[in-house]
């Protein structure tokens, strides 16, 4: 090194060293180009900069939404509010998207959210958006920047609607949105198991997104157990496997309907381990569900088990613990029934 890198004065010999010299060598270190003035720049550790700053970060969103924009690129994100815009006396809902960094806010007005809105009594089709919308707070989705960034905000506009156009036409009808035919080999079809993105959870239904198709799924279709609040085990923004039961395409309107189950995704837990349960036995299970005749009660490795009510105790509740004792096993129905009863009447039980 000579006297002059040295130098008590450091600012001095920056100010010396041109812009034009991108990569400089500091013994095992690199100073690499990144946004911001020069004597900004970052000394790495091996010349392989890892660490990341607000300048590079807010560059890295920006490429992405520009290529969105320009290329019709779909990126995904997460719903992680709503914002009420007054423009010209005008007012519209927008969804604030959650993405990459966070350096900008994406935007998706309530309108473009949905290819179908869900109707609701007494409102309007823009009041009944923005309902549905404001269910779905926390919910994955994909979405394609419609125009161009308004760069001096870092603000971006963008559609789910014509995202979720694109990938319908992939997955289901093996075209982009152009129409030029797109073999990937994975047209989707009834009977395939697929992935798919929880929207929303209601109390009989929950809503979820089957690669590009929005779609209900009935409390019955959710699981083999019984199940009267899918909130116990369903929430927004949670991937699930289902099964395409029915789908039925039109393609010269270019619209999918399907009927999806999450229980057909999966192999019957009854079926599975009903064998390993005998008359007389006696396990802990939590109640599932309640009827007028009848407590259903899920043991820990999914085995339902239909109980009479007990008789001189107290009516337990959903999620309540109880112990049931093995009354009659039937294997070609897969059903069991069972005597429901607190803990403390075990011993009763096994006499």
């Amino acid at each position: 090194w000579s006297s002059d890198v040295c130098s008590s004065d450091p600012k001095k010999k920056i100010e010396e060293v041109t812009v034009e010299e991108k990569v400089q060598d500091l013994g095992s270190g690199v100073i690499q180009e990144a946004p911001g003035s020069y004597e900004d720049k970052i000394i790495s550790i091996d010349g392989s900069l890892q660490a990341t700053t607000v300048e590079s970060e807010e560059w890295a969103d920006a490429r992405l939404l520009n290529e969105s924009f320009r290329g019709s690129k779909l990126l995904t994100g997460v719903i992680s509010g709503t914002e009420t815009k007054t423009t010209d006396g005008q007012s519209a809902v927008l969804a604030v998207i959650s993405f990459g960094n966070n350096t900008h806010r994406v935007y998706v007005p309530a309108t473009e959210m949905f290819p179908v809105v869900k109707e609701i009594r007494d409102r309007s089709p823009e009041e009944a958006a923005i309902i549905q919308l404001r269910r779905c707070l926390g919910a994955e989705i994909d979405f394609m920047v419609t125009k161009p960034l308004i760069e001096e905000d870092n603000i971006a506009i963008a559609s789910r609607v014509e995202a979720m156009r694109a990938k319908m036409l992939e997955n289901y009808f093996a075209v982009n949105r152009w129409g030029t035919p797109v073999n990937r080999g994975r047209v989707l079809e009834p009977g395939m198991r697929v992935e798919a993105r929880v929207m929303t959870v209601q109390n009989t239904y929950i809503t979820c997104e089957v690669m590009g198709v929005d779609t209900d799924i009935p409390l019955l279709e959710l699981s083999y157990t019984r199940m009267q609040d899918p909130h116990i085990k369903y929430s927004v923004g949670q991937r699930v496997a289902v099964r395409i039961k029915e789908l039925e395409k039109d393609p010269e309107k270019g619209t999918v309907n399907l009927v999806c189950s999450i229980k057909d995704a999966r192999p019957n837990p009854m079926r599975r381990n009903i064998h390993k349960y005998k008359e007389k036995d006696i396990f802990s299970g939590t109640v599932a569900g309640l009827t007028r005749s009848r407590i259903y009660v899920t043991l820990p490795d999914e085995t339902t088990v239909s109980c009479r009510y007990p008789q001189r105790e107290q009516v337990p509740l959903r999620g309540d613990r109880v112990s049931v004792k093995i009354m009659k096993i039937y294997p070609d129905t897969l059903k069991i029934d069972g005597l429901a009863a607190s803990a403390a009447s075990v011993i009763a039980m096994a006499g």
